[in-house]
């Protein structure tokens, strides 16, 4: 990490963006290299743990409370396997028949599930920004469908799909998704600004 604030000091790279680590590590690296680009963790339906709430004795070991804090600081996060990843390619995960109410919510808003899962990541947690893999034609028109929805979905559409998604409450505590003020966004950087707001 010191290599990579000195490289930043040089100017040889604008920002730095950190992949698979915990709340704790994030803070030492803040302290040490300054204002982070992004952070990538695995986050999905089916792996949980970046959006729930973190407990002071996990700090050091779980990835829980990454979205929290990537939307307090300001940080632009990454999810890996958002839509099931390789467990999804192999058959192991599926959305049909792992989340049927999100399925049947797709069909009712005449939408590609898939594009209705990514549309309702991004409105609970603003700081992410999908990277798909693009395998399919359906994963590319969903991609697009997904930034047309995300402003669409009302109210009581997003409480539907949170009691299907199986995420607890705490999920989704203003705190988490709260916007940060201009003043933390310019301190985090104008790559990160750029990305956020996109």
């Amino acid at each position: 990490m010191k290599t990579a604030r000195r490289m930043m000091k040089l100017g040889m790279v604008k920002s730095i963006g950190i992949c698979n680590a915990t709340v704790a590590q994030l803070e030492v690296i803040d302290d040490i290299v300054g204002p982070m680009a992004c952070v990538q963790a695995s986050f999905s339906l089916w792996d949980k743990a970046a959006a729930l709430p973190l407990r002071a004795k996990e700090g050091q070991t779980s990835r829980r409370g990454l979205l929290d804090w990537c939307q307090r600081h300001g940080v632009v996060f990454i999810p890996h396997g958002a839509l099931g990843g390789l467990k999804a390619r192999d058959g192991r995960r599926d959305l049909g028949k792992d989340f049927p109410k999100i399925v049947s919510i797709a069909k009712d808003l005449k939408v590609l599930p898939h594009a209705l899962v990514l549309a309702w990541m991004k409105r609970r947690w603003p700081c992410i920004l999908h990277i798909v893999g693009m395998r399919t034609e359906e994963r590319v028109t969903g991609l697009a469908e997904a930034r047309r929805l995300v402003n669409s979905l009302r109210d009581e559409q997003l409480r539907l799909i949170d009691e299907a998604s199986g995420f607890s409450k705490d999920a989704f505590s203003l705190r988490a998704r709260e916007l940060q003020t201009k003043r933390e966004r310019i301190k985090r950087g104008r790559i990160t600004q750029y990305l956020v707001a996109k």
